[in-house]
């Protein structure tokens, strides 16, 4: 039996997520373009990582404010960083070991009540083993 690639986890979770009304559509950052104008409501970038690792991001080329949630691989909200500075090359750190990061418009966690601590759905990306 092959090992299911990581495009096919996500649209697995994807259908998972989009059981849950806060959760719209969830695509793949490498599908995005680095200088994006706008994210959508109700839209996301999800980093899925190998192994999970602290991590930092950067808003250099970002143009937008963004909620960053930093998500542990067992779907802890371990860290929130909260409408972020466009063009800022602040590291904006995990503090904690992760293996996703979910970028949503900025405001989007204080308007849905998310915050550290939370637990997000993980779906068939919780059974995805570094290769």
């Amino acid at each position: 039996m092959s090992t299911p690639d990581t495009r096919e986890l996500v649209e697995r979770a994807k259908a998972d997520w989009l059981k849950d009304p806060c959760y719209d559509l969830v695509t793949l950052a490498e599908d995005f373009p680095e200088y994006r104008d706008e994210l959508a409501a109700g839209k996301g970038m999800l980093f899925i990582f190998h192994a999970s690792a602290p991590q930092a991001f950067w808003m250099k080329n970002t143009k937008i404010p963004l909620d960053i949630l930093f998500i542990d691989d067992t779907g802890k909200i371990v860290r929130l960083h909260a409408r972020t500075t466009p063009f800022s090359e602040d590291s904006l750190p995990s503090d904690a070991p992760v293996r996703f990061v979910l970028e949503v418009p900025g405001g989007w966690s204080a308007d849905n009540g998310v915050k550290e601590g939370d637990t997000v759905r993980l779906g068939g990306l919780a059974s995805y083993q570094a290769r």
